[in-house]
C-alpha cells in the first residue's frame, strides 16, 4: 500500500551544546556534504545556523557566534523530526542538543522567495 508524502511542516530550533564550536567547525564539511542526499528527499524545506549576533566576517564561519540551527522539515510527526535530527552528524558528533530542541508544527501564513 503506497503512502502519501507528509504534508505537515515542522519548525525545529536546535541549540548547540555548550562549548561545541570546535566540534561544529570540524564536522561542518560532512554536514554540508550530507545535505545533498537530504534535500533530494524533498522533506528538508529550509535549514541554517542560528547566530547570537551578526558575524564580523560573514565569509568566515570561524567568526560566527553559533547558537544552534533551525530547519523546516516535512514529516508526519514530531518524533519523525527528532529521528531525522538524530541521524545528522551534528547530533552524532555532540554538537546539537536535540533533547532541548524546540519543535513545532508550522502553518506558514506568508512565504516569499529569497
Amino acid at each position: 500500500m503506497a503512502t502519501s508524502a507528509p504534508t505537515t511542516e515542522w519548525l525545529a530550533i536546535v541549540p548547540d551544546k555548550p562549548n561545541a564550536l570546535a566540534k561544529r567547525l570540524e564536522v561542518r564539511p560532512t554536514h554540508f556534504a550530507n545535505l545533498d542526499a537530504v534535500t533530494k528527499t524533498g522533506r528538508l524545506m529550509f535549514g541554517g545556523a542560528i547566530l547570537n549576533d551578526k558575524p564580523n566576517d560573514p565569509a568566515d564561519p570561524k567568526t560566527y557566534d553559533f547558537a544552534g540551527s533551525s530547519l523546516i522539515y516535512l514529516a508526519d510527526s514530531k518524533q519523525e523530526v527528532i529521528d531525522f535530527l538524530k541521524k545528522d552528524v551534528y547530533y552524532e558528533a555532540g554538537v546539537w542538543d536535540v533533547d532541548n530542541a524546540q519543535i513545532y508544527a508550522l502553518r506558514t501564513a506568508i512565504r516569499l522567495p529569497l
